[in-house]
Parts: C-alpha cells; structure tokens; sequence
C-alpha cells in the first residue's frame, strides 16, 4: 500500500513539475514592431535591445524588427545615432510601433 501511494505521490510531482515548466516557457513572446521617425519614415538600423540583456536585434530596410523568447513583463531600450533613446515597457505586448525623435542637442553640438 505504501509503494502505491509513493508511486502516486511521485507521478503527481512530476506532473507538476511538467505543469509549471510550460506555464514559465509561456510567458516567453515573439515581439515584432517597427521604428520610424517623427515624419513616419522607417528608420534602418536602429537598436532595439531588452534591458538588462545582451539580446537585442537592429531594424530592417522596412525599419522592421523580430525579437523572439522575449519576457512578456520586458522593457525595450531603442536608440539610433542622432535620435533620442527611448524605453519601451511591453506590459503583455507583442506588437510595438516606435517613433523616435531627433535629439537637436546632440545634433547642434557637431
């Protein structure tokens, strides 16, 4: 009886074990999005990296961009020579249309 009950124990645990593994793979999203500029132009090869991370990625021809296994509760650091950076929290998103502005400071100082 005990060997039973053991075995039933064991069985459940793995269970579990099986349960919260893909709860935690779930919370893992595709982000896609695209970045332009205040005119509405796509921007080429803006970064678009999640913060605390060395994964990122850097936008298309289209200003496009593909992050994958990205958390769900991640923030986005997006920033381009001549532009002002921006954070981006996703809050559950899977789709985010950035637009950056030009940093006229930085530009002045050339």
């Amino acid at each position: 009886m005990k060997e039973v009950i053991l075995n039933l124990v064991k069985g459940m645990m793995l269970l579990l074990l099986w349960a919260f593994s893909v709860c935690l793979y779930a919370q893992a999203v595709t982000v896609k999005g695209t970045v332009t500029d205040a005119k509405g132009e796509p921007l080429i090869g803006v970064s678009v990296q999640i913060q605390g991370t060395t994964a990122g990625t850097v936008t298309d021809a289209k200003g496009k961009f593909i992050l994958p296994n990205v958390p769900s509760d991640a923030v986005l650091e997006v920033s381009y020579v001549g532009m002002l950076s921006q954070t981006v929290a996703l809050n559950g998103k899977t789709t985010v249309n950035i637009v950056l502005q030009e940093d006229t400071e930085a530009l002045e100082e050339v």
